[in-house]
């Protein structure tokens, strides 16, 4: 399974990133999965990934990275021989590269309403366009699935 991650550079609340640690953990098989390299959600996210492939707790081929091509707010996560950096992309072209490879999106906005000026939000409206199965992991832990 090729999964997505977008998420807010404020980073995942703990209840966050114990449901997604969670979801990582029950879906198992991941061929790939693809974030875009920025602090806050995205390294947590690589983080917990890594920490979980190397415990052989979850069977994740290889982590994708999408690099934005501004690096003001770049995580700079590393990769091992089996994942992939790619080149670096404007930010609106990168989440939509991330959905596109997809085939499921986990987001992890940092609040509960949708907003017009947030690239978690705008990338959901995007997996939304495209029809992928997408799963928001909100602040407190609850989370809702399109």
């Amino acid at each position: 399974m090729k999964v997505g991650f977008t998420g807010c550079r404020k980073g995942m609340t703990k209840d966050q990133e114990a449901i997604f640690s969670k979801l990582i953990i029950d879906l198992q098989a991941i061929d790939e999965f693809h974030h875009g390299d920025c602090i806050g959600s995205d390294i947590q996210a690589h983080e917990i990934l890594v920490q979980l492939r190397e415990n052989s707790a979850v069977g994740c081929k290889s982590i994708i990275i999408h690099p934005p091509n501004n690096s003001k707010f770049r995580a700079d996560c590393s990769a091992g021989p089996e994942d992939k950096i790619l080149e670096e992309v404007e930010y609106l072209q990168r989440n939509h590269d991330i959905v596109e490879a997809a085939k499921i999106l986990i987001a992890t906005p940092d609040g509960y309403e949708e907003e017009l000026r947030s690239g978690t939000w705008a990338t959901i409206r995007f997996a939304k366009k495209c029809s992928k199965m997408i799963l928001v992991i909100y602040p407190d832990g609850s989370s809702v699935n399109y």
